[in-house]
């Protein structure tokens, strides 16, 4: 049974690593998702209404009363209208949604992520930076503020000018994050900010009992912010990282490998740019070797003909490195 239930784990976490990936949440809302240096992200604001257990997030509407007094998680839609922005941009919460001390313990990201923190933030822009002062521009520390590096919130931001406000200087958004600009809700409930003007995002690294660190894209400004001074009750929007990492080395050996087709009939083939013999082994759900296979470096064609419809789970291994990816047979 443990045989069993680490292969459906290790499928399940190959879904959100090796093809173009999705991650849903309690509520049904589907995202895509990306790898930036070592992290998995999603490609999406989060736009649940419940916490990952099925519970319910306060829902204050346009009572901003409520939303101003509410120390125990909120959400809302920008300017109360889920019509045009729940989609587009995701929903805005309070930090108190955020913090599993205020929210009663629950996690507002889907099953396997979670809320990043200041220092995880902080991986993420130095995985977009390319400069030679990435460490001076973003430390690992509890101090630095204000816009920070050059061109890194560039790189993060959705380009053109259709949903942020011109200049929207540098945004090349060549890491692929689509920063978007869902602005905020005011901790009095108000929306101050205008569409198209910031994006901003909870981490879930509080700095004193008022205010909690976030970070913010501007439509006039190529870098990041990165502040501590936004009270907890304001409306951010959330990008949720996934728990399990990207090592740098999977990536590398992974991009030597190709299989195709994927779905596969009959055969399978599997191109091998390694310096060395691979050996593959293919697993069904139940845990149940079926194939094994000694791959030359170059192309390899592979028989599946035994096989029965379903999925497999592929494990390449050599000296360059191991690979791991699922495939549907049909």
């Amino acid at each position: 049974m443990k045989k069993i239930l680490l292969l459906f784990i290790g499928l399940t976490l190959l879904s959100f690593r090796n093809e173009a990936q999705t991650v849903t949440d309690i509520q049904g809302n589907v995202y895509n998702t990306l790898a930036i240096g070592t992290q998995l992200w999603m490609k999406e604001n989060l736009r649940t209404g419940k916490y990952n257990d099925g519970t319910p997030i306060s829902y204050p509407g346009t009572n901003n009363t409520v939303w101003q007094n509410n120390m125990n998680g909120a959400y809302c839609w920008l300017n109360n209208d889920s019509a045009t922005y729940s989609v587009l941009f995701g929903a805005l919460y309070n930090w108190y949604a955020v913090s599993s001390t205020t929210n009663g313990g629950k996690n507002i990201c889907p099953q396997n992520w979670h809320v990043p923190t200041h220092d995880e933030w902080t991986t993420l822009e130095r995985a977009v930076c390319t400069s030679s002062t990435c460490a001076t521009d973003f430390p690992y520390d509890m101090i630095t503020a204000g816009y920070r590096g050059t061109d890194e919130g560039g790189k993060m931001k959705e380009t053109g000018m259709s949903l942020w406000n011109s200049p929207n200087l540098g945004a090349t958004n060549s890491s692929g994050f689509g920063g978007l600009p869902a602005c905020k809700r005011d901790d009095n409930g108000l929306y101050n900010s205008a569409p198209g003007t910031f994006g901003f995002w909870w981490t879930s690294t509080d700095f004193d009992p008022t205010y909690a660190f976030n970070r913010a894209l501007n439509y006039n400004n190529a870098g990041i912010s990165r502040a501590h001074g936004w009270p907890k009750a304001i409306g951010f929007s959330i990008r949720c990282v996934c728990d399990f990492g990207v090592k740098v080395d999977e990536i590398q050996f992974e991009n030597k490998i190709q299989v195709y087709p994927n779905p596969a009939n009959n055969r399978v083939s599997i191109d091998c740019n390694l310096t060395h013999k691979a050996d593959l082994q293919l697993y069904n759900v139940i845990g149940n070797l079926v194939i094994q296979y000694t791959l030359n470096t170059g192309k390899n064609d592979v028989d599946i003909s035994s096989l029965s419809k379903g999925m497999y789970l592929i494990r390449i291994s050599s000296a360059d490195g191991e690979f791991q990816k699922k495939l549907i047979v049909e």
